[in-house]
């Protein structure tokens, strides 16, 4: 194992789990017996908040999923360390293709159905910290981006491929970027001499796409445009909305699901879905996000942006 392999796992085994407080007070509810009680975490990450509710009900069943195979091998070392890995089932694959096998397999009333369901949608500290993966400009590295190393389109393909106004659509929809078209003009006219390779050429063209007054401002100019690629390699907002269409077909009688999102288009979508269900079989629980306390907000920057919203499958 190389070097930096080992200090990708221990930033996993070092995840710090945002809005932990919250999603113990608020998201567990059983129907019945703590014995029977079964937990989904649809984005296992480093283990942070399985690790907490496994501490907390000892006999809790445990499904695990994260397309991730680095988060997910440092999340297995971690458990089996503290010994909390006989109770739980791994799935290695994109959230909402996982719950849609759960959903159709076997009769309504065959299929596993969930106490608890929870979501920590977007990138990890450790995607932003591995500059290998490409989801950061801190550090130069290839334009990559996948979630999950299984797929086939990169960041890098999405640059260099896409025609002009399919980039300012993905910049102006997923990174509401207000230099779009200036950004993507700048792309194009760079990549006909030679494609786009690394993150520090997509963060220089971003800088010098923006007029000076606004180069140095508290936000950094490529921000945007790196939150818009990472969306559209990963598909995460199609993969949110069918996975919480899915998730709320798992749940029992009782049953709550909660979906940590970071950003305005993440919540927004979370917030309509909610809205949508029928208010004769749930109810959101959440009329405003749950927040971060600036006590965490402190220990953990992360959670800054982190908003808490949940539903529950009302009880028959």
């Amino acid at each position: 194992m190389t070097k930096e392999t080992n200090e990708n796992k221990e930033d996993y085994l070092e995840h710090e789990p945002v809005l932990l407080s919250q999603i113990l007070h608020f998201l567990p509810h059983f129907e019945s017996d703590k014995n029977a009680a079964t937990y989904l975490d649809l984005t296992f990450g480093g283990g942070g908040h399985s690790i907490a509710f496994m501490r907390k009900f000892p006999h809790l069943q445990v499904y695990a999923i994260d397309q991730d195979e680095e988060a997910l091998s440092a999340g297995k070392e971690k458990l089996a360390k503290l010994g909390l890995n006989h109770s739980v089932t791994f799935f290695h694959d994109n959230f909402a293709k996982v719950l849609s096998q759960l959903v159709t397999e076997g009769s309504e009333t065959e299929r596993i159905k969930f106490d608890m369901i929870l979501a920590d949608i977007g990138v990890s500290s450790h995607h932003l910290d591995s500059f290998k993966r490409g989801f950061s400009f801190r550090e130069d590295g290839p334009l990559d981006m996948r979630m999950d190393l299984r797929s086939e389109i990169t960041a890098a393909d999405i640059l260099n491929h896409y025609k002009l106004d399919k980039l300012i659509q993905v910049f102006t929809d997923y990174g509401e970027e207000p230099f779009a078209e200036r950004i993507a003009e700048k792309i194009v006219e760079t990549r006909r001499k030679n494609p786009l390779q690394t993150t520090k050429e997509l963060e220089a063209i971003c800088f010098y796409s923006y007029p000076k007054s606004l180069r140095h401002q508290h936000r950094h100019p490529a921000t945007r445009v790196f939150q818009a690629l990472r969306i559209e390699v990963n598909q995460e907002l199609a993969v949110l909305q069918k996975a919480m269409e899915l998730g709320v077909q798992l749940l029992k009688p009782g049953g709550r699901m909660g979906i940590i999102s970071f950003h305005s288009l993440e919540d927004r979508i979370v917030k309509n879905f909610f809205l949508d269900c029928d208010q004769a079989e749930f109810r959101i629980l959440t009329k405003k996000p749950l927040i971060a306390s600036e006590q965490e907000i402190a220990l953990n920057r992360r959670a800054r942006s982190a908003k808490l919203r949940i539903i529950e499958r009302k009880k028959i």
